[in-house]
């Protein structure tokens, strides 16, 4: 499959594309887990309405798409 036949969405988005996550996936939600528990406990700490509320943001799409 070439690059001009991919789809832009998946069929099913749930599914995704159809290809199983590797560990680079895999990573890439534990980092985005551990970055937004990172933002909502600096904001908290500091005052920082901005950082807290991209924290909490990143915590609500994982949750919102079963990955927490």
């Amino acid at each position: 499959m070439t690059s001009a036949t991919i789809p832009l969405r998946p069929a099913h988005p749930v599914k995704g594309y159809g290809r199983l996550l590797v560990a680079a996936d895999r990573a890439l939600r534990a980092f985005a887990a551990t970055d937004a528990a990172s933002a909502l406990a600096y904001g908290l700490r500091h005052g920082d309405a901005l950082v807290a509320a991209r924290g909490q943001g990143t915590v609500e799409r994982l949750v919102q798409e079963g990955r927490l």
